[in-house]
């Protein structure tokens, strides 16, 4: 074989691989789902119930970030605030076990059949047990890792605050290589195909976000942001041969988002719409902004069909035709949305802020994907902090209560 049909083997071999453990109905371990779509087959009915929730602190401690846990098998993995990695029964919420850390776990778990993986702010990259939760093997980076960590081709990888993106061997955690990492913080990034979407840029590129090809370590293109008038790039989602993504910030007073559609192969834009806040006008909008980049999933795009849908943190959910930009449809809400949406099956989730000086509870709110109407809504403790995540039959997300919920199908 030559060297480039080697290359061919090796990515279908690991796509094969990443789809054979994040298409299991009841697995959920790559973050955002397969591409980061933020969507997933598996169709769950509304109406659903409270199977169970756990509270993690007191109450009255509002949290700011609550990144979604891994399932895999009948075992979710979430990190906390507290520094622990909790590992909970699906089935009971029973606490399997419990590995604390030096600090606040913002990062997003994976898992696989033997080990369970996660960053944590006291500048570590964990491998544990998947079973017992014990440590297997511990990597010390330079800074805080804060963000998505991902396995791809028996590798775990993960960005560091302001130092650097790190490769490392699953079974060991020995360090195959690095690349420099100046300027980004909370940095989340997918593999796709043996490809990082999106990466630190090159040394000489350094206010970049990169597409960096692992098996012949190179780059392939990237976005140049310090032109830009937006300081917060969302987490890409692929289909084929397409990149979406949505930029955000505040200029000169005014909130303002670009939702982009790139050739994920060149880099060259395909299509970009602009559009500003939506907010009642009891809102600041540069608090808000601040206030939805605290999760790593803020601007992630959902895939469904022939569409692209975007909750921007403000009060109206856009959804936009994948290949030529065009705005399908938009709906208006009474209160900012929260959390990234997610789609299974035929269905959009998301969640409404709690509003406690309007007499807003929180909400998690189900509609139609095809069209917008709602199918469902029902009140919980707080606003929900990134988006939920489904397995077989249950829903799973966390709140600004310091709440873990699992709901599930009545019916």
């Amino acid at each position: 074989m030559t060297s480039r049909a080697v290359n061919r083997a090796v990515r279908t071999l690991i796509l094969l691989s990443l789809l054979m453990l994040a298409g299991c109905s009841r697995n959920w371990i790559v973050y955002r789902g397969p591409g980061g779509a933020g969507r997933t087959d598996t169709s769950i009915q509304p109406p659903l119930g409270v199977k169970w929730k756990l509270l993690l602190q007191e109450k009255d401690h509002r949290r700011e970030s609550f990144n979604p846990p891994a399932v895999f098998g009948s075992s979710l993995y979430f990190g906390s605030a507290d520094g622990n990695l909790y590992a909970l029964d699906i089935n009971t919420g029973y606490m399997e076990w419990v590995f604390r850390t030096a600090g606040p776990i913002n990062s997003v778990p994976t898992a696989d059949r033997e080990g369970v993986y996660i960053g944590s702010s006291d500048g570590y990259v964990y491998s544990l047990d998947r079973e017992t939760g014990e440590l297997r093997w511990s990597f010390q980076t330079a800074s805080a890792v804060n963000s998505t960590v991902v396995l791809s081709g028996g590798m775990v990888y993960a960005i560091s605050d302001a130092d650097a993106l790190y490769c490392l061997d699953g079974k060991t955690g020995s360090l195959l290589w690095s690349l420099p990492n100046p300027i980004w913080l909370r940095n989340s990034f997918q593999i796709h195909e043996g490809t990082v979407y999106f990466s630190p840029g090159p040394p000489e590129f350094p206010h970049t976000l990169a597409v960096y090809d692992t098996l012949s370590r190179s780059y392939t293109w990237h976005v140049d942001t310090q032109i830009d008038i937006y300081n917060w790039y969302s987490f890409p989602a692929i289909r084929g041969d397409r990149l979406y993504y949505a930029a955000s910030g505040v200029v000169g007073g005014e909130w303002e988002f670009r939702f982009s559609c790139l050739d994920r192969n060149t880099g060259e834009p395909l299509w970009q719409r602009q559009d500003l806040a939506y907010l009642d006008p009891r809102l600041d909008g540069e608090e808000a902004f601040r206030e939805s980049t605290e999760q790593l999933d803020y601007l992630a795009p959902a895939l469904y069909k022939n569409r692209v849908f975007f909750a921007a943190g403000d009060m109206k959910l856009r959804v936009y035709h994948e290949k030529t930009g065009e705005l399908l449809w938009e709906k208006y809400f009474d209160r900012p949305l929260s959390g990234a949406p997610l789609v299974g099956g035929s269905r959009l989730f998301l969640g409404l802020e709690e509003r406690e000086e309007w007499g807003l509870p929180g909400q998690i709110v189900c509609l139609s994907a095809e069209n917008g109407r709602e199918l469902w809504r029902m009140d919980i403790e707080g606003s929900l902090l990134s988006a939920p995540v489904i397995s077989g039959r249950w829903l799973i997300f966390g709140t600004d209560r310091n709440l873990f919920y699992v709901l599930e199908e009545v019916f």
